[in-house]
Formats: structure tokens, C-alpha cells, sequence
């Protein structure tokens, strides 16, 4: 299974536009990946939310809502796997998840964020967090989500280990320099990934508050095979890490 990290940019609060940029990249990468995996939250934005529910609960997308189901059409016309993050709406409850939508357009699962880290301390109880993490075949593999802060709470590494996936998916959402990122901090990820599994992908995404404005979070992308960095693509550059597993 041939797995593409998209380390490509969101826009805070466009979500059009990001649902755009998932659309046309399941188009361009359909003929050279089984997977394309986004990172947290990608499809509203990690910064999106603002914490007043009354605004935030239009801004999140329930699993049935049209958005979403334009990415289930271009996974099954393209017939092309997709996992991407967003804010999820369930009734009254607010979530930041991460959908695995098959090849054939089927949700094939929807993993909730475990770790609080995603909110803001003033967030009210419509915020909330899922109860553990869940593994998933797909293509004869097995597969687990982990997204950003999960893999560093405490226990949670080990619960993930036990799961015994082929690979751990890890979308993150991180604002270090490229600098700090790509000469110290992703050896820490590294063996931290290590604690979850032997083969773990992280991908991070590139954040702009609009086209053509300052970057703040700067990407990358790393397959971790046995806490070391067996492929990356460093922050400070846009593109795909493909990855076999």
C-alpha cells in the first residue's frame, strides 16, 4: 500500500478552500498513491474554532454534511483512499477528528482526538475528546490513528503498541521553525513514535491565515520505522512523502 503525506497548506476558517485543495490533490496523486493522508484538522483549519460554540458549532461538520460527501465522490471517482482532519459536529458535541474514507467513497472509520490538547482552556463542555484509539483493516492492512498529543499522554503510546497496527497514521498540527523542527525536534517524534509502533507516518501541515500570507506552520512529513527516520520530507517545503507499507 503506497501512502502519500500531503504536506500542502490550509486556510483558517476556508473551509471551501481547503475542501478544494483535498479535491484536487485526490485528482493528481490518483494514478501514484492508494492513500493521501492530511493532517489535523485540515479541513476548517486547526485555528479555526474561536470557543464561542455558538459560532463554532456552524463551523463544524457533521459526518452526513455536503462537505463531506464531495470528498466521499472524488474517493470513488478517483478510486482513491483519503484521511484528513477536521472539526466534527455530533449533536451538541464538538470534536477534532480524522475521517478514513475508502477508495470505493465508504467512511471506512472516524477517529476522535483522545488528548485535550486541540482546545483552549475557556472551551465549554460541548468540547470533547473520544475514548481510546481503535484499529482498522483496509486493503488487507492494519491500520490505527493517533492525531498530534495523543502519542505524548502518558499510557497512550502503549495502548496504541497493543492495538499491533501494520502502521500508525499521525497527522499532526505543529507551529515549530524549520529550523528546530528539522534538526532537533523530529528525533524526538521519532522516538516517541517509537513507544506506538514499528512503522508510524507523521505528516504536518502548512498553515497560512490567507493565500499568499506569512506561514505559520511550516509542514513535513516522516515514515518512522523503529523510533529512526527512515523517509522525510523536511519542514519549509510543500509536497508529498510517499511511503510504502
Amino acid at each position: 500500500m503506497r501512502i502519500a503525506l500531503a504536506s500542502v497548506p490550509f486556510i483558517n476558517k476556508d473551509t471551501a478552500h481547503n475542501l478544494q485543495t483535498i479535491l484536487h490533490t485526490v485528482e493528481a496523486l490518483s494514478a501514484s498513491a492508494d492513500v493521501i493522508l492530511f493532517g489535523e484538522a485540515f479541513l476548517q483549519g486547526f485555528d479555526a474554532p474561536v470557543w464561542d460554540y455558538t459560532r463554532d458549532e456552524m463551523l463544524a461538520l457533521a459526518q452526513t454534511s455536503d462537505t463531506i460527501d464531495r470528498i466521499r465522490a472524488a474517493a470513488r471517482q478517483y478510486a482513491t483512499a483519503v484521511c484528513f482532519g477536521y472539526i466534527e459536529k455530533d449533536e451538541a458535541a464538538l470534536y477534532s477528528s480524522q475521517m478514513f474514507i475508502g477508495d470505493n467513497g465508504s467512511i471506512v472509520h472516524n477517529f476522535r482526538r483522545v488528548s485535550p490538547g486541540w482546545k483552549e482552556p475557556r472551551a465549554d463542555s460541548h468540547y470533547r475528546e473520544g475514548d481510546g484509539f481503535a484499529a482498522f483493516d483496509y486493503k488487507g492492512k492494519r491500520l490505527a490513528i493517533a492525531l498530534c498529543g495523543d502519542l505524548w499522554q502518558e499510557g497512550r503510546p502503549e495502548e496504541m503498541r497493543a492495538l499491533q497496527p501494520d502502521a500508525v497514521l499521525w497527522p499532526v498540527y505543529c507551529d515549530y521553525s524549520d529550523v528546530a523542527w528539522n534538526t532537533v525536534i523530529k528525533f524526538d517524534y521519532a522516538r516517541q513514535a517509537g513507544l506506538a509502533g514499528r512503522s508510524v507516518l507523521l505528516v504536518n501541515s502548512i498553515c497560512r491565515e490567507a493565500p499568499g500570507s506569512e506561514v505559520r506552520a511550516r509542514g513535513g512529513a516522516a515514515h518512522f520505522w523503529d523510533s529512526r527516520i527512515r523517509l522525510e520530507l523536511p519542514a519549509g517545503e510543500e509536497g508529498f512523502l510517499f511511503a510504502n507499507i
